[in-house]
């Protein structure tokens, strides 16, 4: 199959690496930049010697208008590209198998192929079918109908810190934030004694068919809890252990409430004699929560105490997140992506988190994103890269920006001596924006570098554009406003920035 690849003067080159790799034709349009290519000027000039054998048309991602015209006239079969040349060659080495269109750029449709097929993955996992061949396993049980185990993903649960001090809307606010964010149990946090406002909280939040937990050590709560048709229970430790007979609801265990041994060996035994003792009083789901300590005060060993453990017994596991994400001065995204990863290594089922501080506001979807990812991973047997779904907020996998012809910064090397002899440029001045360690904004006059403003902030660059008479469109200032802002804010981040 022969590709013709259509591009701008300015991306000529990278194209023409591309194209000889792949043994494609290559149009290069009078047009500098590759988005501003019209259908018009393809059919001007692409003559019958260029299109000789070529089966298919590649044009820029982000060109703009009709290209059905184009086939219609050509008689051959035109698609968008990728926005980016770096991303050219997968669609060329994929392009029998990926569906382009006419309308979307081909990066991002096979970036939505890729999490198609991972959110593929996850309905087979929801799928009645599944769960109930799945749960014949003893390894697997049920939390309320929510399906909990090695065959399903590590499932979120979102404390709603201090409940019993909170007004009935803000709960139930909170619990819908929550479930919208993909919790998949709603923890109910009790730390005071008051059975009576268990139940209304309980009788409260039921009507949003999530599984519910209660996150207490007062006997009274948990009493009150089991009563009004709780579905998991936090968290026993031998004293509360030895309140309690015959509990059918599946229930977190503790190794000791206070004074949790460093050592993993100690807390490890702990840990297996309150799950022995548990087992002996009737509790027919007991859930080993090993206690993650916060980094610098036991999170390594705490770590360990969960690995050894998992290696050992077959007991369903929770692991609280909360204390690491809360308990470090530092973003919460990749935290709870690694610690995801560990949890999913030491077969974790359960993983409790909150979002009590500013510093931890989207952990719930953070973690209910990185157990997906590390569910696939486990299907796949793979890494958790290139799945179609990612944590990618603040970075990204690969940057990528426009290259700076050097010769223009080396040319124009005094910005403020160039600039006194502008006096008044007409409309046919245009302006390209690149990043490398400051914002470059080059103007052309009459398709030639005419002179250079840079600098890191855009509000600066505008206003030098501005006083030297260098736009008069309220459209262009605008547009090119929107672009500096942009580049600024990639420059600061470290993100790509392409002008658009």
């Amino acid at each position: 199959m022969k590709v013709l690849l259509v591009t701008g003067k300015l991306a000529e080159t990278q194209v023409k690496e591309v194209a000889k790799k792949f043994k494609c034709k290559i149009y290069v349009t009078p047009v500098e930049v590759a988005s501003l290519i019209k259908p018009k000027i393809i059919l001007k000039n692409l003559t019958d010697q260029i299109l000789k054998n070529v089966d298919i048309i590649l044009v820029p991602g982000l060109i703009k208008g009709n290209l059905n015209v184009i086939q219609k006239i050509l008689r051959i079969k035109i698609f968008k590209g990728t926005r980016d040349i770096s991303d050219i060659p997968y669609v060329l080495e994929n392009i029998n198998s990926i569906k382009l269109s006419k309308d979307i750029p081909a990066d991002i449709l096979f970036k939505t192929e890729l999490k198609d097929r991972a959110l593929e993955e996850l309905d087979k996992v929801n799928s009645r079918k599944y769960i109930r061949s799945k749960l014949k396993s003893s390894e697997n049980f049920l939390i309320g109908d929510l399906p909990v185990g090695l065959d399903f993903p590590i499932r979120v649960v979102a404390e709603i810190v201090n409940a019993g001090d909170m007004k009935d809307i803000d709960i139930v606010k909170r619990a819908k934030y929550y479930i919208r964010e993909g919790a998949d149990i709603i923890d109910i946090g009790m730390d005071d004694k008051n059975p009576s406002r268990v139940k209304e909280i309980i009788n409260l939040l039921r009507p949003l068919n999530i599984p519910l937990s209660i996150d207490t050590m007062e006997k009274e709560n948990i009493k009150s809890a089991i009563k009004n048709g709780i579905d998991l229970i936090l968290s026993f430790d031998y004293n509360l252990l030895m309140k309690f007979n015959d509990i059918s609801i599946p229930s977190v265990i503790i190794p000791k409430k206070n004074s949790i041994p460093s050592d993993s060996s100690d807390r490890q035994k702990l840990m297996e004699n309150n799950i022995k003792l548990a087992l002996k009083r009737g509790f027919s789901t007991p859930i080993a929560d090993l206690v993650l300590q916060p980094p610098m005060m036991g999170l390594v060993n705490s770590l360990i105490t969960y690995k050894r453990y998992s290696e050992k017994h077959t007991t369903p596991i929770l692991m609280g997140i909360g204390n690491s994400t809360e308990l470090l001065d530092s973003d919460s995204t990749g935290i709870n992506a690694v610690l995801s990863a560990i949890a999913m290594e030491c077969n974790v089922n359960l993983i409790f988190t909150t979002e009590a501080s500013g510093k931890t506001v989207g952990s719930v979807k953070e973690l209910s994103t990185a157990v997906k990812m590390m569910f696939i991973c486990g299907i796949k047997k793979s890494i958790p890269v290139n799945l179609g779904i990612d944590l990618l907020i603040n970075k990204e996998k690969k940057i990528k920006r426009d290259e700076l012809d050097k010769n223009i910064i080396e040319n124009i090397k005094n910005v403020k001596a160039r600039c006194k002899k502008v006096t008044k440029i007409n409309d046919e001045g245009y302006f390209r924006i690149f990043i490398k360690e400051q914002i470059y904004c080059v103007h052309y006059y009459k398709n030639t570098p005419h002179f250079l403003i840079y600098g890191k902030n855009a509000r600066k660059i505008s206003d030098t554009i501005f006083s030297l008479n260098l736009i008069k469109d309220i459209d262009h200032a605008l547009y090119l406003g929107r672009e500096l802002q942009k580049a600024e804010q990639s420059l600061t981040y470290n993100r790509s920035y392409t002008q658009t």
